[in-house]
């Protein structure tokens, strides 16, 4: 059941979209570029990356995923944190939990291994220079941290 604001805001999101998309092709590129740039520096360093993009692929994902040691996961956080670098894991819970559907669980077990050793850096079309050099900079700390360890 719709309601006036419900249109509002529908509208307002509406016209936002319609005022950004023009941009969109740009952002993509930026986050591309930046996936790229993180790509190349933790594959030269030989870091476990999950997700290998093909030559012609466009990656816009906002982050950038290296698979580390689960016990080394605290401590590059705490690095990131240092450097006012906002990084992410997965999930605190798998599967993840929720209340408004049921589901039947198969199996958990990768999951929860990738949840337990996935680091994810920004890589969102946003960032600064700078902000691209401390997450350059955080990606050779992981692999002194965890140089090929999963």
């Amino acid at each position: 059941e719709r309601n006036a604001l419900d249109d509002k805001l529908g509208s307002i999101s509406e016209n936002f979209f319609y005022y950004l998309q023009p941009s969109f092709e740009s952002f993509f590129k930026k986050t591309n570029d930046n996936y790229n740039i993180f790509y190349e520096r933790a594959d030269n360093l030989r870091l476990n990356i999950p997700i290998t993009p093909y030559d012609d692929e466009h990656i816009v994902s906002p982050r950038f995923s290296i698979l580390v040691s689960s016990e080394k996961i605290d401590a590059i956080k705490e690095e990131a944190i240092d450097r006012g670098i906002e990084i992410g894991t997965w999930f605190n819970f798998c599967p993840p939990i929720s209340d408004k559907m049921t589901f039947r669980i198969f199996s958990q077990k990768k999951s929860k291994d990738i949840s337990n050793t996935i680091i994810n850096f920004p890589c969102h079309w946003t960032l600064s220079s700078h902000e691209i050099d401390e997450i350059l900079n955080l990606i050779e700390l992981t692999a002194k941290y965890s140089p090929n360890e999963v």
